[in-house]
């Protein structure tokens, strides 16, 4: 009913109020990415992302634990009696935050050195999870909801460690650049492309 997608959409407000940290990191990070995958070693880019992201879900996992310690009087200050009720279904929706913390951190790297499009394979394969627990098992909207979160992170990790395993520069390069005039001309019609 309308109250319960109230509270739902109470629910991601506060995932989204923590993921925003991370998107407006990403913002800054993606042309660092971008130079880092190509002026350092593969081993030190890994290195570099591997610490980020153990960082941030360190985090995440305070942000959802202080969430959690104080769901009950922040949900009953904005939402009155009406949140009293359904204070279990907004802890399960809050446990989403910790795998949708992995796709925001690597998913800018992943478009940074990737020419293949890795975030919208993550992103729908968690929609089709997500629709396909809420079509055919009795699973709530809430635990749905964190299914696709759940897949979302553990997706993107999995396409992250495969890039990890290509060759050094098979990620994101085309045919061999031509030579003389030819390359200019191809490279300036590439800079228009931006």
């Amino acid at each position: 009913d309308l109250a319960d997608a109230g509270v739902l959409s109470f629910g991601m407000s506060l995932v989204q109020l923590v993921a925003a940290v991370f998107t407006a990191a990403g913002l800054v990070l993606l042309p660092y990415w971008s130079r880092a995958s190509l002026r350092n070693p593969a081993g030190q880019t890994r290195k570099w992302i591997t610490w980020l992201l153990i960082g941030s879900l360190l985090f995440a996992a305070g942000a959802c634990a202080l969430l959690q310690l104080w769901l009950r009087p922040i949900s009953h200050l904005l939402l009155g009696s009406l949140a009293d009720e359904r204070v279990s279904q907004l802890r399960w929706i809050l446990m989403g935050i910790i795998p949708y913390t992995i796709y925001l951190v690597l998913r800018d790297y992943l478009d940074a050195v990737s020419v293949f499009p890795m975030t919208t394979i993550a992103l729908s394969t968690a929609l089709l999870l997500e629709l396909g627990l809420l079509q055919f098992t009795r699973l709530s909207i809430e635990a749905a909801i964190v299914g696709g979160f759940l897949a979302l992170g553990v997706v993107t990790l999995a396409l992250w460690g495969a890039l990890l395993k290509l060759p050094r520069g098979r990620s994101n390069t085309g045919p061999p650049p031509p030579s003389g005039s030819s390359a200019v001309a191809t490279e300036l019609s590439h800079s228009d492309a931006f």
